[in-house]
C-alpha cells in the first residue's frame, strides 16, 4: 500500500512546491509594481492640486475640438464615462440637474471611452439635455490618451478643478450631483480665483 501511495504523495510535494514558488514570484511581482503605481498617482494628484491640470484636449462629439484653456471663470467637472458603464449612465440625470441650476457657474468636461462616436451620438438622444447644453463638452478620448494621462483607472471618474484649473475634489465611482449642498460647492469652487 506505501508504494501505491508514494506517486501521489510526490505529486502532492511537487504541487504544493509549484504553489509555493507562484506565491512567492506573485509577491515580489506585486511588491515591486504596486507601491510605484500608488506614489506616481500621489504625486499626479499632488502636481494637480498644486499647480493645476495641464492644458488638454480633443475631439468634441458633433465636431470640433475642445480645448481645456477656453474654460473660464467657472469650476469644472471632468467626468470620465461610458455609455456602457451602468454607474456612469445613472449620474447622467443629476449632473445635468446641476448644470442647469449652476446657471453657467459650471462647466463639464464629459471624457467618453467609448470607442466609436456613433455609440455616443445614440446614447445622447435618451439625454437630450445632455447634448446642445453650452456648459456640457462631450469630447471622445481616442486611444484613451486623456485617461492615462489623468490617471484613471474606473469609470466613472470625476476631477472637480476651480477656475485656475487646480484639482479641488477627486471622485470616484457614481454619485447624486444635485443636492442643495452641490449647489453650493460648486458655487464656492467657482469662487476661488
Amino acid at each position: 500500500m506505501a508504494k501505491q501511495m508514494r506517486p501521489y504523495l510526490i505529486a502532492s510535494i511537487a504541487a504544493f512546491l509549484a504553489l509555493g514558488l507562484f506565491a512567492g514570484l506573485f509577491k515580489i511581482w506585486r511588491e515591486q509594481t504596486e507601491p510605484n503605481a500608488a506614489i506616481s498617482d500621489i504625486g499626479r494628484i499632488e502636481a494637480m492640486e498644486k499647480t493645476g491640470v495641464p492644458d488638454f484636449s480633443g475631439p468634441l462629439i458633433g465636431g470640433g475640438t475642445f480645448q481645456s484653456r477656453d474654460l473660464q471663470n467657472a469650476a469644472i467637472v471632468v467626468n470620465f464615462w461610458a455609455t456602457w458603464c451602468g454607474p456612469c449612465v445613472q449620474e447622467v440625470p443629476s449632473l445635468i440637474e446641476l448644470v442647469k441650476a449652476s446657471k453657467g457657474a459650471l462647466e463639464v468636461v464629459a471624457i467618453s471611452e467609448d470607442t466609436a462616436a456613433e455609440d455616443i451620438t445614440a446614447f445622447l438622444k435618451a439625454f437630450p439635455d445632455l447634448n446642445g447644453n453650452p456648459h456640457i463638452h462631450i469630447v471622445l478620448d481616442e486611444n484613451r490618451k486623456l485617461m492615462k494621462s489623468f490617471g484613471v483607472d474606473r469609470l466613472p471618474e470625476s476631477f472637480v478643478l476651480n477656475p485656475k484649473r487646480r484639482l479641488v475634489k477627486k471622485i470616484v465611482g457614481s454619485i447624486d450631483w444635485h443636492t442643495p449642498a452641490s449647489e453650493e460647492f460648486v458655487r464656492n469652487v467657482r469662487d476661488q480665483k
